[in-house]
């Protein structure tokens, strides 16, 4: 259950044993939670959650006024003339519901190209093409941050090694 530390030692005990199939998936499992704790890192290094003050972002990210986009920019969030987008917690719809301060946040914006945020929302045109919108799943990939994935893949390994695991520590 101990992120790194248990999915690397049993890819040793797997190893050990001779089973070469397990001691894969658990060293993958180990990958993951590598990336995982690096995509943490690196977020709260560059101060990823900000509240209160000044950074309380209640403006638009196209106002005059500092906002979100410009900060992002200014800490390296956002490369110049990437779109954010809102990847977690949506501004409309649902999100309209969660304040600004907490949906204009670095770990719920992903800097996009136009044409893949605008095919991420509906059909977009460019130079005249109508390129279709994105199925579910490419609108999962591209549109959610990167930190995601490998704490998806990470959480949907340990629900699949949980009964495995809790079996084993019962033959012992």
């Amino acid at each position: 259950m101990i992120p790194v530390w248990g999915s690397g030692r049993e890819a040793l005990a797997d190893l050990h044993d001779g089973d070469y199939v397990g001691a894969a998936g658990n060293g993958a499992m180990a990958l993951s939670d590598v990336a995982l704790a690096k995509g943490v890192l690196v977020a709260l290094g560059k101060g990823a959650v900000k509240v209160g003050g000044s950074y309380a972002w209640r403006s638009k990210p196209w106002d005059e006024a500092p906002g979100v986009r410009r900060w992002m920019g200014e800490k390296g969030y956002l490369k110049p003339g990437e779109h954010g987008h809102h990847g977690i917690v949506p501004q409309g719809g649902w999100g309209k519901a969660v304040p600004d301060y907490i949906k204009n946040q670095p770990w719920n914006i992903k800097g996009l190209d136009r044409v893949t945020h605008g095919r991420i929302h509906g059909r977009y045109t460019v130079d005249g093409v109508k390129l279709p919108r994105f199925g579910l799943a490419e609108r999962v990939w591209h549109g959610t941050p990167t930190w995601t994935k490998p704490a998806a893949v990470s959480g949907a390994g340990g629900a699949v090694r949980a009964p495995t695991l809790a079996a084993e520590k019962q033959r012992r």
